[in-house]
C-alpha cells in the first residue's frame, strides 16, 4: 500500500502536456496584442521620423534658399526618383504635378553665401547633382525618398494686371494728406485752403503687379516672384504598405 501511495503522488506525461496547452492558449491574444502594438509602434516611428524630415527641409528651404538659386529643373527625373501623384492629391488641385519637369534645381549664389550642397544634403542627395531629390534612411534601416517640385507664378511683364496674377494691395495715402498745410503743429485749425477730408471721396484699395514694384524680366523675358511648393517624402514600412506625406507650401522673392 504505501508503494502504491507514492505512485499516485507523480505528474503523468498528458497531464504536462494538458498543462502546456492551456497555458499556450492562454497567451495567444497577448501575442496577438505584442505584434500589433510592434506593427503600431513601426509605423508611428516612421512616420515621426517623416514629418521631422518634412519640417527641417521645408523650413531650410523657405528661410535659408534663395529665391536667385531656385528653378525649374531642365531635364525629367527617373528611374527610382519618378515621379507618382496620389489620387489624394490630385483632388487637392488642377496643376499637374506630374510634370517631372517641375522638380526643383538648385544654383550655388556665392553672393548670398549659399552653396546648393547645404540644402541637398539635408534631402539625402550626395549625387552632386542640383536636383531637389534625394534617400533618407532612419536608424531602422528603412529608406524614405524626398523630393521637391516648384511651380512657377507668372507675372505680366509690363504694368496691366492680368486676371490669375498676384498683386500686391495697398491703401493710398488720403488725399487730403496730400495736400499743402494739411497738417500744422501750432493747435490751429487746417487753414482755410485746405479741404476737410470728409469733403473728398474715400480712398479705395488699390493693386499693382510685380512689374510695376520693380521686378525685372528673366532670361526668358518673364517674371516671377513666387513658387508653389510641393514637398513629397515616401517610404515603404516592414509590413509592405507604402506610404507618403505630402506638403504644400509658398515662396515668395522677398528681397
Amino acid at each position: 500500500m504505501g508503494d502504491l501511495s507514492l505512485k499516485r503522488l507523480g505528474v503523468t506525461l498528458l497531464e504536462i502536456m494538458t498543462a502546456v496547452l492551456i497555458l499556450a492558449m492562454a497567451f495567444l491574444p497577448l501575442i496577438g496584442v505584442i505584434g500589433t502594438s510592434t506593427k503600431d509602434s513601426d509605423v508611428a516611428n516612421s512616420q515621426v521620423f517623416a514629418q521631422t524630415s518634412a519640417r527641417n527641409i521645408l523650413d531650410t528651404f523657405l528661410d535659408d534658399v534663395p529665391f536667385k538659386a531656385i528653378s525649374v529643373a531642365s531635364t525629367p527625373d527617373s528611374g527610382d526618383f519618378a515621379y507618382t501623384e496620389p489620387d489624394e492629391v490630385k483632388a487637392l488641385t488642377s496643376v499637374d504635378y506630374g510634370n517631372l519637369m517641375s522638380m526643383a534645381e538648385l544654383s550655388d549664389v556665392p553672393e548670398k553665401d549659399f552653396y546648393r550642397v547645404s540644402f541637398l544634403s539635408l534631402m539625402g542627395n550626395n549625387a552632386g547633382d542640383g536636383l531637389a531629390r534625394g534617400e533618407l534612411v532612419d536608424e531602422r534601416g528603412l529608406v524614405y525618398k524626398t523630393r521637391l517640385f516648384v511651380f512657377p507664378i507668372a507675372a505680366s511683364t509690363d504694368s496691366s494686371v492680368a486676371a490669375d496674377e498676384i498683386t500686391f494691395a495697398y491703401m493710398p495715402r488720403p488725399e487730403y494728406e496730400r495736400q499743402p498745410d494739411w497738417y500744422v503743429t501750432d493747435k490751429t485749425h487746417m487753414k482755410d485752403t485746405v479741404t476737410s477730408p470728409y469733403a473728398m471721396p474715400a480712398e479705395s484699395i488699390k493693386n499693382i503687379n510685380a512689374f510695376a514694384v520693380g521686378a525685372e524680366p528673366n532670361a526668358s523675358g518673364k517674371i516671377c516672384v513666387m513658387y508653389k511648393v510641393l514637398f513629397q517624402i515616401y517610404w515603404i514600412n516592414r509590413d509592405g504598405i507604402r506610404r507618403s506625406l505630402e506638403l504644400f507650401t509658398m515662396k515668395a522673392d522677398l528681397k
